[in-house]
């Protein structure tokens, strides 16, 4: 964790490539932490996934899932 000027923790975050999830999370997914996505059928957490996959390993140079 990264300690702000007044001595406050704050999560690092990987931005997502989504300009409206990256500005409503301030910043991204917190980074190394695990997220957990739920909803119905047809939500689109699937979608999402393989969105964030796609935009990390060709705008970030993330290696994606190992």
């Amino acid at each position: 964790m990264v300690r702000a000027k007044r001595d406050v923790d704050v999560l690092n975050k990987s931005p997502t490539g989504i300009k409206g999830l990256d500005e409503i999370t301030k910043g991204g997914l917190p980074k190394g932490r695990p997220t957990l996505l739920c909803g119905c059928a047809g939500s689109g957490k699937t979608l999402f996934a393989m969105e964030f996959l796609m935009r990390g390993a060709m705008d970030y140079e993330e290696p994606g899932s190992s």
